[in-house]
């Protein structure tokens, strides 16, 4: 996954003092920037924040003694270094029933917690309090660690809305068993009463009950609309995903969102569950199941279920409709069909394609809701989008050889010629040189121009006319939008060295004479006249005697 690393303070900023507390102006006032490293001090920068400051904690593990309650608006709580590894708050103990059994209880808008360790709690690590209308927070690159009951928790009073809720770059993770309490009653992220709701690349992994009853490593219900969940992977949780489920009284549970680019290996029970969901889009999702024939791999539950739509997704696994539910079906690929084979590494949950998951690659359609996969990369790579989360990329062409091969010399006097063979065929890049050949503080590679021989694997790069420069080293690489492996390797320009040993030589008039009558526009051709002939032999005397420089 990839966090985000954006800069904590905005230009023109004002700083006035460099102290622990310091202070900035942010366009609506004087702000404070708390850099914290004790336990006291954190629980005093929150207890005395105001809106708009910044909370950052020094690299260390903080056994905390009372749950953070944050009341301020627009405040940030994170670690100081980017990596969420640095700073872990721990709490009371995930089967232990002490304070602090919650984290960070949210009580106002505009909270944003980021690049830290939450650990050890007997309830949950986060609590987003919808019931006072709580709105916009963020969690980005947090990762939470043996919650008892809710990594995330989104409770509410089914009154007041949270409106643009973001959770991204987030690990959620379970290493022991839960013992404490309802040991079935434990989730990642269950969030109620949701609009606009965002879960992105995060990792929600081993997320489980004592009896396989855990609930959803995503678990969004109780009418919440517009939600996205997107290039996730859940992995060994009781359950993957969940917009709605059986429980609750409500109409629709979900309202016009969409789950796309996601991986889930199933782990005891269902791996995507929707329940009492409308103009939910299900798109491009990759689900794995050990058990190919397990029941509910995927679970659509209640005729109240309204255009729910599945498109393009692979489940390895059984759709399971109940209770009158219905959806339609666009291009899945269900059941033992995908096979163990189509994957990387599927038990770890590296769903990946691999080029023998033929009946996924290029078999989809494109959806404008889906123009990436699940790493970023654009759909489709081939000729259609896949089937899946993952878009397989083909291997691009790779190096094989060069004529002059790497560290030999370009020769002649002018329109030099570079013979690059791959692997595979080639095209040449639209607009743009194929080459970057850089040398001598120049950038040579828009002076070349550039042809696939008839073999369609070797690309023939001809100088224009006299562009390098003599006793000068070149690199040559693969200029950007040329699609093939990167590769590198160096040539030098020493006109006469017909030979190519690196230096002018009597061996030279010897090679020239070899190749007498030739027409080419091979090196042997010194001044390239299209033939070799005598007048070839005056490029060498004239250049007699020079070597190849040393590489710089």
């Amino acid at each position: 996954m990839r966090a985000r690393k954006g800069a904590l303070w905005s230009p023109g900023l004002v700083w006035v003092a460099c102290t622990a507390v310091l202070w900035a102006f942010v366009g609506t006032g004087w702000a404070t920037v708390w850099n914290v490293s004790t336990v006291g001090d954190i629980q005093n920068a929150v207890n005395n924040a105001a809106p708009y400051d910044t909370i950052i904690i020094a690299p260390g593990t903080y056994y905390m003694t009372s749950r953070l309650n944050i009341y301020d608006h627009h405040l940030t709580i994170q670690g100081s270094t980017g990596n969420r590894d640095d700073v872990v708050l721990v709490g009371g103990g995930m089967n232990t029933d002490v304070e602090p059994r919650e984290m960070m209880d949210l009580h106002t808008d505009d909270v944003t917690i980021r690049d830290l360790t939450i650990s050890e709690c007997y309830h949950h690590g986060v609590h987003i309090r919808t019931e006072q209308d709580v709105d916009r927070t963020t969690v980005s690159n947090v990762k939470t660690l043996n919650c008892g009951e809710r990594h995330i928790k989104g409770s509410t009073n089914f009154a007041n809305v949270s409106e643009g809720i973001l959770i991204e770059n987030c690990h959620l993770l379970q290493t022991k068993a839960n013992t404490g309490g309802d040991t079935n009653y434990i989730g990642g992220i269950d969030m109620m009463t949701l609009d606009g709701c965002t879960i992105r690349d995060s990792v929600m992994q081993d997320i489980q009950g004592s009896s396989g009853g855990g609930r959803g490593g995503i678990f969004l219900w109780n009418e919440s609309n517009n939600c996205t969940a997107e290039r996730n992977l859940i992995i060994g949780c009781d359950r993957g995903i969940a917009f709605g489920n059986p429980s609750g009284t409500v109409t629709y549970h979900n309202d016009t969102g969409i789950i796309r680019n996601n991986f889930i290996v199933r782990g005891a029970d269902i791996a995507m569950e929707l329940c009492r969901t409308k103009d939910l889009k299900v798109y491009n999702n990759t689900i794995y199941s050990a058990d190919a024939g397990y029941f509910r791999t995927v679970h659509i539950n209640n005729s109240s279920t309204t255009n729910l739509h599945l498109a393009y997704n692979i489940i390895r696994g059984q759709i399971l409709p109940t209770e009158g539910a219905t959806f339609t079906d666009t291009g899945n690929i269900t059941g033992s069909t995908p096979a163990n084979d189509w994957f990387v590494d599927p038990l770890n949950g590296d769903l990946h394609l691999t080029e023998l998951a033929t009946s996924a690659i290029d078999a989809a359609a494109l959806l404008p809701e889906v123009p990436v996969d699940i790493d970023g990369d654009a759909r489709p790579s081939g000729d259609y989008p896949d089937v899946g989360a993952d878009e397989y990329l083909w291997p691009l062409p790779s190096l094989v050889s060069s004529d002059p091969a790497a560290d030999g010399t370009l020769c002649k006097t002018q329109n030099n010629v570079i013979l690059i063979t791959f692997d595979d065929d080639i095209a040449l890049p639209v607009g743009q040189p194929a080459l970057s050949i850089f040398g001598g503080g120049f950038e040579e590679g828009d002076a070349f121009t550039y042809s696939v021989e008839p073999d369609g694997v070797t690309l023939k790069a001809v100088e224009q006319g006299a562009i390098l420069t003599d006793l000068t080293w070149y690199q040559i690489t693969p200029a950007a939008g040329f699609g093939v492996e990167p590769f590198a390797f160096d040539l030098c320009a020493l006109i006469g060295d017909a030979n190519n040993s690196g230096r002018v030589t009597t061996a030279d008039y010897t090679e020239v004479k070899l190749h007498m009558g030739e027409y080419t526009d091979a090196r042997y051709d010194l001044n390239d006249s299209g033939r070799v002939t005598t007048a070839d032999y005056s490029v060498v005397k004239t250049y007699m005697g020079n070597r190849a420089p040393t590489k710089p």
